[in-house]
Parts: C-alpha cells; structure tokens; sequence
C-alpha cells in the first residue's frame, strides 16, 4: 500500500492502553508500528474522503438524469 515512499518522521504521544494495541497488532501483522500507523492514517483519510464527498453532495444535492450522466462520464 505504502512501501517505498519516502517517510518523514515524527513524533507522536499515545495513550498507554493505544500504545500496547498498536505493539500486539504489529506484532500479530508482523508489520512495524510506524506501518501499521501508516496503514491505519492511509485508511482513516480515505473515510474522511468519503464522508466529505458524501457531504458535498448532500449540500449540493442535484440530481443527474441519464443524458447529464453520460455527458459526465464522457468527459472523465
């Protein structure tokens, strides 16, 4: 998903109890904890996408009849 991308560290503060999930599910996926946050930042941000897609349209909330649509598809 995200290997050979060039990383750049940081530093974060976690809870004790979020700190040893993320340790036994590292280890369980065999993957290193800054990964998994990878992973699991990767994940979240692709939600909050969604969601803020959602939202656009719900705001926006016009609707496409068929020819619109195909115009649309036509032009991506």
């Amino acid at each position: 998903m995200l290997e050979n991308l060039k990383a750049d560290k940081i530093m974060v503060s976690l809870p004790h109890s979020l700190n040893e999930e993320l340790k036994e599910f590292a280890k369980e996926f065999k993957v290193s904890k800054s990964g998994l946050i990878s992973q699991a930042l990767d994940f979240y941000f692709d939600t909050l996408d969604l969601e803020l897609a959602k939202q656009r349209t719900m705001q926006n909330n016009k609707r496409l009849n068929l020819k619109e649509m195909k115009a649309f598809i036509d032009e991506l």
